[in-house]
């Protein structure tokens, strides 16, 4: 009898030390391919938004208020190399960090992405769409920006939604100059429909442009 548990104790003692080596061996090779760099990483920065109707506007001047929707989070520098080389040099040259602000669905279960960027022209706070291509993320429009400009005021909001009923996010913008009085000098609205493969295209279908406003900046 003693004999036995004696042989029991070594086998329970011998699947612990199997299983705890195991454990272990998972948490090295997690550990050792989980990298601050690396692509999924930088994916996972973005929180994801299912959106259905999305206004989407910039705020004026340099600052950024702590409860502006876009306002996001400043883009970590090891992942500057997923960035396209504009937004990079920007980076480098002026010290303007990007900042990702969402993950929206794309086409082919891929998504899209929207960072806040200081632009040169457009100012501090432009929101631009971007898609991930090879690696690297590739412009597809700009959705918001306020800036001055020879004593005028240049506004652009986007909206996103399904327009035509195809479970694809279209794009409704509206761009806006007025001038140091407030007053509108030029306006004007388009809808871009997304295509199967993605790319938005202008398109004349009719939708009410009443009931899309500015924000107010």
């Amino acid at each position: 009898m003693k004999q036995l548990l004696i042989i029991t104790f070594w086998i329970l003692t011998g699947l612990s030390i199997s299983a705890q080596a195991t454990y272990s061996s998972v948490d090295n090779i997690n550990s050792s391919t989980i990298k601050i760099s690396d692509l999924e990483s930088f994916k996972n920065q973005f929180e994801d938004w299912n959106v259905g109707n999305l206004h989407i506007y910039s705020q004026a001047g340099s600052t950024i208020d702590d409860d502006y929707y876009f306002k996001g989070k400043e883009v970590h520098p090891n992942f500057a190399r997923y960035l396209p080389k504009s937004i990079s040099d920007n980076w480098i040259e002026r010290g303007k960090v990007p900042s990702h602000v969402a993950a929206v669905r794309g086409v082919m279960q891929e998504d899209y992405y929207i960072l806040r960027v200081d632009d040169r022209e457009k100012g501090a706070n432009t929101l631009v769409l971007y898609e991930l291509t090879n690696e690297k993320l590739k412009p597809l429009k700009t959705l918001a920006y306020h800036f001055n400009k020879n004593n005028k005021v240049y506004q652009m909001d986007s909206w996103m939604q399904d327009v035509n009923g195809d479970t694809r996010l279209d794009l409704i913008q509206k761009t806006k100059i007025s001038d140091k009085k407030g007053k509108t000098r030029r306006q004007k609205f388009k809808v871009y429909l997304q295509n199967q493969p993605g790319a938005f295209k202008l398109s004349k279908i009719d939708v009410n442009v009443e009931s899309y406003k500015l924000q107010k900046i």
